[in-house]
Order: C-alpha cells, then structure tokens, then sequence
C-alpha cells in the first residue's frame, strides 16, 4: 500500500502517503495516533475505539488501505 485513505462520512476522503509517516507514533487500547509530516506541514491522526491493536500493526507497517 502507497496510502492510507481516511474514509469521513460528511466530509472529503483524505489519503495520507506513508512514505511520511512520522517517526512516532503512540498507542493504547482505546486509541491510536500516527503523525504524518509533509515538508512543513504536520497531521495528527486519530483512531479511537475498541480491539485497535491489529489495525494499528496494520498501520504502522504500512500494510493498511
């Protein structure tokens, strides 16, 4: 996967480039965040939830759509 594509459902979808994927990012149970940095711009995303580890695996090894 190149993307990961942010799916809102009364907004625009976003898709962030992993190759930007920050070198932090934070995990725990109920939530996650994964920082993407584009030249000068920054983005925070947020995952909140339940039974997140998979999906946060997923996202940090860039396996993710």
């Amino acid at each position: 996967m190149t993307a990961l594509a942010i799916r809102h459902a009364k907004k625009p979808w976003e898709s962030f480039q992993y190759s930007y994927i920050s070198v932090r990012s934070e995990f725990e149970p109920t939530r996650f965040v994964i920082e993407f940095v584009a030249h000068d711009e920054r983005y925070r995303v947020v995952v909140t939830g339940r039974n997140l580890e998979k999906l946060y695996n997923q996202c940090i090894q860039h396996r993710l759509e």
